[in-house]
């Protein structure tokens, strides 16, 4: 969540620092010089004399860290206002910058919807956040009212008059919209503004102008889908959120190829973006000489999840253009809910639209990104040679209902989870439930999977079970030892539950080293689950991470009678012999550099494999499997002609190696990759939902009525259910 603003701190006067700390070696031999005693004092005297003769007015708002190398701004957020044309807008300052020897950083404009704030935007995007992950710059420029006269009337420029100061800040609401309410309502003094924004960027910061980018929402999203027509000679990529203008044909000129991807409600009751993007899509792509890997160029159609599917076209110079429809979505952001709680919950299955916009934005940035290139060779070999695996303390700002079941007959034991509400399904009528079961690592434990993979808010967020089995060590003496079976000595109880480290890998590591033996376990788990829960028989699916996902890849082999789909992560070896009784859906994920498993060498002969197995083909020539490119690390190969509905799907993240891709592990001993990493574990989910006939919590909401409702109404109604999920981002808990 983003640390309250203070409006003390606002109305205070700016506050110059020039701390600028040089990142620490993560391996030293000799003590770092005391940078601020000795040479500080001249930098912050001659910054101050810097910025002094500047004209243009920067009000620190939010001044909480140390600055990065480039910006003569801390990190946080700042009211920067052009007195020239009568505009402001707000500077996203991260942390830290990504690497700019060679070249600058990007930067991201996102635009605020009619009757919204950029305080607004940037609570709903979760704006700041993905600035800080990314290390690059944000601008979340203000709209005008009609009268166009509150240009620079400051940060509560287009906050609602009950709603000022903090309030807007860290709570806002929407102004009644009406000609006090702000918008971009001239296309043309809009692109002026534009202009001047990314002028004083490159002027006053590091920024690339090979690498800027701009997304909006509602009526931001409209004004983004103008630019994308009259100002691609400044902006290389578009991503307009649940808003289209309705398009024609006249002064839409692309000057140089750009990339565009867009998300919209198939529900969507105010912006009506549904009717309008396939306008768009056909005039941007004759526009930029697109064309798609189907029949005579036309697009190919991907299902990501049960409730969101993308149409793709392939550009000149790897751009890219991508229309993406959400389900039965109004009109939010995809994957999100409004700061102001006015919106409906949703599935978890929806795509978080404003990350999947920065993922594809790396698509273009040439590895411009923090922690691109990482872990190095020389990090992985030094990890290697240390055990336990060293600990990491950088970056603190990116790092920070279970019940033991016992089955005395065979001597096993897991942990059921279980969500706070089950999910229901309204389409097929069966009142079971999903259930995923997931198998972790040698030397791991459940309590360790569980926080890598984020898994038990996976499952109380579609309202599924889960399970998570215990290895055995290897005498198999521990079977039935209780909660802290799998733990190291040093580390049980509370530690282990919920700050777990690595066992020794010895002989009392936990692991799957009996196949045959722990697939009568898998058995008997999903009897007694049958017996004692609402799940549902037919709708069971396995992931696991390492050699848990190695004893995944056997079940998909020897288990497909019981288990429909199966996500290895990290873990896979060659299978002497593989049969399946019935058609399934597999997806797996392996990191290009994994030094422990070595997964990368083995997952194209699986994926392979298992879709001949499963008679499945792939949009390519002659059924050949497609290449779709995730982000700038992540990209996947898919045979998604399969029987039934079921697919297959290997993907692979660039220079990952033994973690979750999109996650780092609990004892802090991963490397920090790039936040263009795909999120497998949410990945997961959102496949195994196309599965699941709508068993799900929240399928088919909001409904007709409940959006009637919202209509009726001003302001919308707020909403006080589900706080277990209304606490930030829809898909956090």
């Amino acid at each position: 969540m983003l640390q309250q603003v203070s409006l003390a701190d606002v109305m205070s006067a700016p506050v110059l620092r020039n701390e600028w700390p040089k990142p620490e070696p993560r391996y030293r031999t000799q003590p770092r010089m005391d940078f601020h005693k000795t040479w500080l004092p001249w930098l912050l005297a001659l910054h101050v004399l810097d910025v002094a003769v500047r004209c243009v007015t920067a009000l620190q708002i939010h001044d909480v860290h140390e600055a990065p190398p480039c910006s003569r701004h801390p990190a946080g957020k700042h009211l920067i206002q052009l007195p020239e044309i009568q505009r402001q807008f707000l500077l996203i300052v991260p942390h830290e910058y990504t690497d700019v020897r060679s070249s600058g950083i990007p930067l991201v404009l996102a635009f605020h919807g009619f009757g919204d704030s950029p305080w607004y935007s940037n609570l709903l995007f979760d704006f700041s956040q993905h600035i800080d992950r990314y290390g690059w710059l944000g601008i979340l420029p203000f709209g005008l009212n009609e009268t166009m006269n509150n240009g620079l009337d400051g940060v509560g420029a287009c906050c609602p008059s009950d709603c000022q100061g903090e309030c807007c800040m860290n709570t806002p609401s929407l102004r009644r919209k009406g000609p006090t309410a702000c918008g971009w309502r001239d296309n043309k003094k809009d692109v002026q503004f534009v202009e001047a924004m990314i002028k004083w960027t490159t002027e006053n910061s590091c920024v690339d102008p090979e690498k800027v980018f701009a997304m909006g929402f509602s009526m931001g999203g409209i004004f983004v889908n103008y630019l994308a027509c009259h100002s691609s000679h400044l902006i290389r990529g578009f991503a307009p959120v649940s808003g289209n203008p309705e398009f024609k044909d006249n002064g839409c000129s692309i000057s140089r190829p750009i990339s565009y991807v867009s998300t919209c409600g198939t529900a969507d009751d105010v912006a009506y973006c549904q009717y309008l993007v396939g306008q768009t899509a056909e005039l941007l792509t004759t526009k930029n000489n697109c064309s798609g890997a189907g029949p005579n160029g036309a697009a190919m159609t991907y299902a990501r999840s049960a409730t969101t599917s993308c149409k793709i076209w392939d550009c000149p110079q790897k751009n890219f253009m991508e229309v993406c429809m959400v389900e039965g979505l109004a009109h939010d952001v995809s994957g999100h809910l409004r700061p102001d709680n006015t919106s409906y919950l949703r599935p978890g299955s929806d795509l978080d639209a404003a990350e999947y916009a920065f993922q594809k934005f790396t698509l273009l940035v040439d590895g411009s990104m923090l922690f691109w290139g990482q872990p190095t060779a020389e990090e992985l070999r030094y990890k290697k040679s240390m055990w336990p695996f060293p600990h990491h303390e950088d970056h603190p700002y990116i790092r920070n209902g279970k019940h033991l079941i016992q089955l005395p007959e065979i001597q096993r034991q897991f942990l059921l989870v279980v969500p706070e509400e089950y999910a229901g399904s309204k389409t097929s009528g069966v009142p079971g439930v999903p259930l995923v079961l997931a198998f972790h690592g040698f030397s791991d434990s459940p309590w360790y999977l569980d926080l890598f993979m984020d898994f038990s808010k996976h499952i109380s967020r579609y309202g599924w079970l889960g399970v998570l089995p215990f290895g055995l060590n290897q005498s198999k003496t521990n079977g039935l030892d209780g909660v802290d079976a799998c733990c190291p000595q040093e580390c049980l109880g509370e530690c282990c539950r919920n700050t777990p480290k690595l066992r020794q890998k010895d002989d009392t590591a936990c692991g799957w080293k009996d196949n045959e033996m722990d697939m009568r376990f898998v058995e008997a788990i999903l009897r007694w689950t049958t017996q004692n829960s609402c799940a549902d028989p037919y709708k069971v699916f396995a992931t696991g991470f390492s050699n848990g996902a190695v004893f995944v890849n056997y079940l998909a082999c020897h288990a497909t009678h019981l288990i429909r789909g199966f996500a290895p992560v990290s873990g896979d070896t060659s299978q002497d012999h593989c049969e399946i009784s019935r058609p399934i859906s597999y997806v797996s994920m392996c990191g290009s550099s994994d030094d422990e498993a070595f997964c990368q060498y083995f997952v194209e002969a699986t994926g392979t494999r298992l879709s001949l197995l499963n008679h499945c083909t792939g949009a390519g020539p002659d059924g050949a499997a497609i290449m779709t490119k995730k982000s700038a690390t992540t990209s996947c190969r898919s045979w998604d002609s399969c029987p039934q509905g079921n697919f297959v799907e290997i993907c692979e993240t660039q220079g990952l190696a033994h973690d979750v891709s999109g996650h780092l592990c609990p004892d802090n001993t991963s490397y920090i990759r790039p936040g263009s990493d795909l999120d497998f574990a949410e990945y997961i989910f959102q496949r195994f939902s196309l599965l699941v006939n709508g068993t799900m919590l929240f399928w088919g909401e909001p409904t007709h009525e409940q959006l009637h409702y919202k209509e009726s109404k001003w302001p919308p109604s707020h909403h006080e259910d589900h706080p277990y999920i209304r606490n930030g981002s829809i898909k956090l808990l």
